[in-house]
């Protein structure tokens, strides 16, 4: 299977449909964004265009079968915990063909490129959407049915994590599902760069190889694409969960039942010699 023929039965979007987003979001990142997250946001639709980050597309299918499941179920208020673009938004609307008119999608994030790309996408699709620029550490301040975070957690200290999870099970209902997907990196340092510095200059390669072969390549030019990827590896300060356990033990800690998880290994998608690197996806209710 193709690709283009993977990105449109898991997310519900052509290539096409992404490159025609994928500038908008680049000239907000350029013009808006501030400079630890430039890179990050700049740079993120281009992995996708590119293919860097496969996986990316069946964690999106499993965003879209958790929330079409929930919303036949009677949920209407669903959350997006953090965006790095509007990917999320179109994959939980991408298995349900026509959403309940009643339906209101509620998006959170510390920067505005993001939340820019996310109006736009709801205007286009007809959605009801609402946005709040704001630090999850400080709550929700919205009531949900379903919360979606994708690898959000990862991003916060040990403490944050706490905070954060917390803020979603004040902002859910009794029974309200929280659909997480976080990475797993048994050897990441603490607070350090999403990848070690020893393997960025093989990183930007590989996103510039993919580049020079796909039939975009020249919606952004290659000495700034490499440019912004390089800036989002060294600026993305992370904290890795270690195991699966450590995520469950969170988010048990915070009185949520665990529905299902499904691990996965990365394995080919990152470099080499980090060959333990899984995703965990989670489907969770609050109890």
């Amino acid at each position: 299977m193709s690709v283009r023929d993977e990105r449109a039965l898991f997310t519900g979007e052509t290539l096409q449909a992404l490159a025609e987003t994928a500038q908008d979001i680049l000239q907000d990142a350029l013009n808006g964004c501030a400079q630890d997250c430039k890179g990050f946001h700049g740079s993120w639709p281009f992995t996708q265009l590119f293919n860097l980050l496969p996986t990316t597309l069946r964690d999106k299918e499993f965003i879209a079968d958790q929330t079409a499941a929930a919303v036949g179920a009677g949920a209407r208020k669903l959350v997006i915990s953090g965006a790095a673009d509007d990917g999320i938004l179109k994959a939980m609307l991408s298995k349900l063909p026509s959403p309940p008119s009643d339906l209101a999608v509620h998006v959170v994030d510390l920067c505005d490129t993001p939340l820019k790309a996310n109006v736009r996408t709801a205007k286009r699709l007809g959605v009801n959407l609402s946005i709040a620029k704001a630090d999850l550490r400080a709550g929700l301040n919205v009531k949900a049915d379903v919360i979606v975070a994708h690898n959000l957690l990862p991003f916060s200290s040990p403490e944050d994590k706490q905070m954060v999870v917390q803020a979603w099970a004040d902002a859910l209902s009794s029974g309200g599902l929280l659909c997480a997907v976080n990475r797993i990196k048994p050897m990441a340092a603490y607070g350090a760069p999403r990848f070690p510095l020893a393997v960025h200059d093989e990183m930007v390669q590989r996103i510039l190889d993919l580049q020079s072969i796909s039939p975009y390549r020249d919606l952004i030019p290659p000495e700034l694409l490499a440019g912004l990827f390089r800036e989002a590896l060294e600026t993305s300060k992370m904290w890795y969960f270690r195991s699966k356990d450590e995520v469950i033990t969170l988010l048990e800690a915070a009185s949520f039942c665990i529905l299902g998880t499904h691990t996965y290994s990365r394995r080919g998608e990152v470099p080499s010699h980090m060959p333990d690197n899984e995703t965990i996806r989670i489907s969770a209710v609050r109890s």
